[in-house]
């Protein structure tokens, strides 16, 4: 029994091609990550079928992990790091 499901959707009247697998969704606009020259818009359905095909011979999609940027600090954080840093020192400016 399979654990995915494929779909065809679409987006201001483009398609692209959905699987979900354990209740997470992946979307695919042309077949380059299973290394076939299609692309949706030409033919959704055939590329819906080459994206089952490659997932029922065990192929899973990558999730692309974002990327969590860092907040830059503000003034008054460094300031207050300063002088926590100074006064555990025991270095006291006067």
């Amino acid at each position: 029994m399979s654990n995915f499901k494929v779909t065809i959707g679409h987006h201001k009247n483009k398609p692209f091609i959905n699987i979900y697998i354990d209740k997470i969704r992946y979307r695919f606009w042309n077949g380059e990550c299973i290394k076939v020259n299609i692309k949706c818009i030409d033919a959704p359905s055939l590329l819906k079928a080459a994206f089952e095909l490659k997932l029922m011979e065990g192929w899973r999609p990558q999730s692309n992990n974002k990327l969590i940027k860092e907040v830059p600090i503000t003034v008054i954080q460094a300031l207050q790091h300063y002088n926590q840093a100074t006064e555990s020192n025991g270095a006291f400016d006067y």
